[in-house]
């Protein structure tokens, strides 16, 4: 695992798991570039942790102020799994109700 090696003790095993996921079809020069940005954010900040939500919104290109269904969809689908109702809240910055009303809409749009 990339992410693993290079963020280290930066972050923790899930954390891995979940950036692993949304790094799909990146390559390892961005991935590097994205684990390095987190890094160099986290001692800025003087946090012991990578800030996992952020990291996911920049590798994911997810614009908190425009929340679409096809975007909360599309990143739903790279793995339900790992993108939960309640982990898309946190990322897209809205409630559990609303990524549950935007999926249904997307749904029903598909």
């Amino acid at each position: 695992e990339l992410f693993t090696q290079l963020l280290g003790t930066w972050a923790e095993p899930e954390t891995v798991e979940v950036l692993s996921a949304a790094s799909r079809d990146r390559s390892g020069a961005d991935i590097k570039q994205y684990a390095e940005g987190a890094i160099r954010e986290a001692v800025l900040a003087g946090s012991q942790q990578v800030d996992t939500t952020e990291l996911l919104r920049q590798m994911l290109a997810v614009n908190t102020d425009d929340v679409s269904a096809d975007k909360v969809s599309e990143v739903r689908s790279i793995s339900p799994k790992v993108f939960s109702v309640r982990r898309l809240s946190s990322l897209f910055s809205v409630s559990t109700g609303t990524v549950s009303n935007l999926l249904r809409k997307a749904e029903k749009g598909a």
